[in-house]
């Protein structure tokens, strides 16, 4: 949400790694209003817990950090945690 009094825009949500891509609203935000960003995790191959970040710039040289976690589970690693019971 923007609690500014001047429309501000999101220049640039860069991820940490290749494997992590981001969107986000391309608008200016409006004082009150709320932007979004959205990630995707590219799990092929990646099995198990991660934590990406993306780091968001904004027009006015605010920048933040947001991140996004969570586990992947395949069948694989399933069936080895059913073993573990």
């Amino acid at each position: 949400t923007n609690n500014t009094d001047v429309p501000v825009t999101i220049t640039e949500a860069k991820p940490s790694c290749g494997c992590t891509t981001p969107d986000w609203s391309k608008t200016p935000i409006l004082p009150g209003e709320t932007g979004w960003v959205k990630a995707s995790y590219g799990t092929d191959g990646r099995p198990g817990y991660f934590k990406k970040s993306i780091k968001v710039a904004f027009d006015n040289g605010e920048k933040t950090t947001l991140y996004i976690s969570g586990t992947v589970v395949t069948e694989k690693n399933e069936k080895e945690s059913d073993l573990k019971k």
